[in-house]
C-alpha cells in the first residue's frame, strides 16, 4: 500500500497517521474524526508552523505536522445562546433611535430584534417590547421610560429572563491548538486589529472588503457581522457628541458655499448647540432647475461620522438617474425639523417639485403640505 504518514494533533493527543496516496481529501477527513472521536464538528486542518490552511493531499509532504481546528458549533445548528446583556445595563435610549441602536448592538450575535407590539402605558411611563425576528425564538428585551416617554432604559429583570437565543445562526468562535500545545482564542480583537479596523473605517468601499482584508492581514476568521459592529463603537468612541462632530462640517459647508455658491443653512439651540443644517451644492441648484418632476425624501438611522440622522434629497434626471439636490443634518426628527427643512428647500427652489415620494415617516408627511398649493 503506497502513502506517507502525517501527525495530527488534536487537543493533548499527537498521532501518526497513515495517509493512503489514492485516498480523498474528504475521507481523509472523516477517518481523522474517527481516529479522535470527533462527530459532527466541522474541522479544518492547518500546517503547524505557516497555519496555512490544507484543503488537498497534493500539497502533504510525508510526516508533515498538522492541527486540527474545530468549530464548537456547527454552522445553521440548532443551538441555544445565552445572550450577555452588560453592553445595555445603565444606558439610556432615545426613543426614536431605539429600534436602530439596539440592532446595531444585536447584529454581534447574527441576529436581528423587531417590535413585539406597540407602545405600551404604565405607572411610571411607557413599556416596549423587542423580540428575535428568528421563529420559535424566544428572546426577548422589555425596556422602559420615564413619564415623558422620552428616555428608555433596559429592563434587566425582565430582560434576563428570556436572554436565550434559539435558532439558525453562526456561532463564530474557534479554539485553535498550536504547536506548543496551548490554546488560544482565535477571533479576538487585539489593540493591533483595533487600530487596523479604526484606520480604514470609511476608507474600503464595503465592510466585506474592509472584512477581507483585516482576516488575512491578521490570520483570523472574523464574520462580516463582527466587523461591522466594531466599526460602529468605533465610530461612537472616536466622534463623541453630535454638536462637537459637526463644527468642522459647518466650517468647511460654509466657505464651499462663500467661493464656489449654492446653499447652507444651520441652526443651534439656546444653549449654542447644533440643532439642523441644509446644504445645497451649486451644482444641486443647478440640477434644481431642470429636475423637479420627481423628489425622493428619505431619512437614515445608519451611522455617518457626525452620529446624527441624514436626510437625503434626491431627483431623477432625464436618464432616469437618481441625483442629489440637497441633505440635510438632525438632531432630531420632528415635525418642526422637517418644516424648517422644507421651508428653506421653497425658498432655494422657487417653485413646488411635481411630485414628492417618502416613506412612512409621520414627521415628513405632516410637513409635506409645504408643497401643496
Amino acid at each position: 500500500m503506497k502513502g506517507f504518514c502525517v501527525y495530527i494533533t488534536y487537543q493533548d493527543s499527537k498521532r501518526k497517521i497513515f495517509l493512503e496516496q489514492d485516498k480523498d481529501f474528504k475521507d481523509f477527513i472523516e477517518s481523522i474524526k474517527s481516529e479522535f472521536k470527533i462527530h459532527q464538528e466541522n474541522i479544518q486542518l492547518f500546517e503547524v508552523q505557516s497555519k496555512a490552511e490544507i484543503t488537498s493531499i497534493a500539497v502533504l509532504e510525508p510526516y508533515a505536522d498538522l492541527f486540527i481546528q474545530i468549530g464548537l458549533v456547527s454552522e445553521q445548528s440548532k443551538s441555544v445562546l445565552k445572550i450577555c446583556l452588560n453592553d445595555l445595563v445603565n444606558k439610556k435610549f432615545k426613543e426614536a433611535d431605539l429600534n436602530s441602536v439596539i440592532n446595531e448592538w444585536a447584529v454581534q450575535y447574527g441576529f436581528k430584534l423587531v417590535y413585539k407590539e406597540g407602545l405600551k402605558t404604565t405607572k411610571t411611563g411607557f413599556k416596549r417590547e423587542m423580540r428575535c425576528q428568528v421563529k420559535n425564538c424566544g428572546f426577548k428585551l422589555t425596556f422602559k421610560s420615564d413619564k415623558i416617554g422620552r428616555d428608555y432604559e433596559l429592563d434587566f429583570k425582565l430582560s434576563i429572563k428570556h436572554n436565550e437565543h434559539k435558532g439558525d445562526y453562526y456561532l463564530y468562535i474557534f479554539l485553535i491548538l498550536d504547536h506548543n500545545l496551548d490554546y488560544e482564542e482565535a477571533d479576538k480583537f487585539t489593540n493591533e486589529i483595533e487600530h487596523e479596523i479604526s484606520m480604514l473605517k470609511g476608507k474600503m468601499k464595503t465592510i466585506n472588503g474592509l472584512t477581507k482584508h483585516i482576516n488575512k492581514k491578521f490570520k483570523c476568521h472574523f464574520p462580516v457581522h463582527r466587523i461591522q459592529y466594531k466599526v460602529n463603537k468605533l465610530l461612537q468612541e472616536t466622534f463623541g457628541k453630535p454638536e462637537e462632530d459637526v463644527n468642522r462640517f459647518v466650517e468647511i459647508a460654509l466657505t464651499d458655499v462663500k467661493n464656489n455658491g449654492g446653499f447652507f443653512y444651520f441652526e443651534t439651540n439656546q444653549q449654542g448647540q447644533f440643532s439642523k443644517s441644509l446644504y445645497v451644492s451649486k451644482t444641486m441648484e443647478i440640477y434644481s432647475k431642470k429636475f423637479l418632476d420627481v423628489v425622493i425624501i428619505d431619512s437614515t438611522y445608519k451611522r455617518n461620522r457626525f452620529n446624527l440622522p441624514i436626510v437625503n434629497i434626491l431627483g431623477v434626471n432625464n436618464l432616469g438617474q437618481n441625483i442629489l439636490l440637497g441633505f440635510a443634518l438632525l438632531t432630531n426628527e420632528t415635525k418642526e425639523s422637517y418644516d424648517w427643512i422644507f421651508k428653506k428647500l421653497k425658498l432655494i427652489w422657487k417653485k413646488d417639485p411635481i411630485n414628492v415620494i417618502c416613506d412612512e415617516c409621520q414627521a415628513i408627511n405632516s410637513s409635506m403640505t409645504h408643497f401643496i398649493d
